[in-house]
């Protein structure tokens, strides 16, 4: 039992110490498919959107901010110039803040968009394939069905990203894949599909480790916590017996078992 609990400690910091020393944005998957089906989560700080078409619309900005990109179905596939692409469709999700050049601004607005996205991989990837880093691009275009809602309205808006540059890489853990994958992107919006206003920064859009990965990664370190606390415990319990006149924890225990032989009045005597 000693034995099994040791080699089930050992594989937890094992896994904690290679999970830990990656990335958050890794993905635990049982397929190293590209792009990962899986949510890409934004930067902490907003996209701001501000110029002449909104401030024409009674507008003076618009933030953009906790937004989450999830790919969905794909709907075709394949090589063009070398390199490989996949498009699908996907949705936008977040909270925005629109600052009204008369009344103050609306906030805790919710974002909601959907359409059609495309990932190109450069380089002649095959799908499937393990390594990288792959230079990758996204593209969204012309998204006609973002809204922006919040109590007392809803705005509507287009939404596209023409491209956005980005690194994926795909390691194969043995148990699944760790896949590292980002997206520079600086998104673009329109209220009347005509005139676009571009973000006045840009912000990564980096992929979320999946439940089990978490998971996986929270069992590595509650081990390595368990063998660290474990063996600071026996660290200390050697100082005392040291201090205790005995040269080591085997001496103590030969002690031990030499006084378990004798007799309670042999044992008193010998003191």
């Amino acid at each position: 039992m000693k034995r099994h609990a040791k080699i089930a400690s050992v594989l937890g910091v094992v896994a904690g110490v290679m999970l830990t020393a990656s990335a958050w944005a890794q993905y635990y998957s049982s397929s190293p498919s590209l792009p990962p089906p899986a949510p890409y989560v934004g930067p902490p700080q907003p996209f701001t959107f501000e110029g002449t078409a909104l401030t024409n619309a009674g507008i003076a900005s618009i933030y953009l901010y906790n937004l989450v990109h999830t790919p969905g179905t794909s709907t075709g596939s394949g090589y063009s110039s070398g390199n490989y692409w996949d498009t699908f469709n996907s949705t936008l999700t977040g909270s925005a803040t629109i600052n009204l050049l008369v009344g103050g601004p609306i906030v805790g607005a919710s974002l909601s968009a959907e359409g059609s996205t495309t990932v190109t991989v450069m380089g002649g990837y095959t799908p499937g394939a393990v390594g990288g880093p792959w230079t990758t691009s996204l593209s969204i275009q012309n998204w006609p069905a973002a809204t922006v809602t919040w109590a007392g309205g809803q705005e509507n808006i287009f939404l596209q990203c023409p491209a956005a540059p980005g690194q994926t890489t795909v390691t194969n853990w043995g148990a699944g894949y760790l896949i590292d994958s980002f997206f520079d992107v600086q998104p673009q919006i329109s209220l009347d599909d005509s005139n676009w206003t571009t973000s006045d920064q840009s912000g990564d859009m980096t992929l979320v480790p999946e439940p089990s990965g978490l998971a996986l990664l929270g069992l590595g370190v509650l081990c390595l916590a368990i063998k660290t606390r474990r063996g600071r415990k026996q660290a200390t319990r050697d100082r005392l017996l040291c201090a205790a006149g005995y040269a080591s924890p085997d001496a103590f225990r030969h002690s031990f078992k030499v006084h378990e032989r004798l007799s309670p009045e042999a044992w008193r005597a010998g003191q």
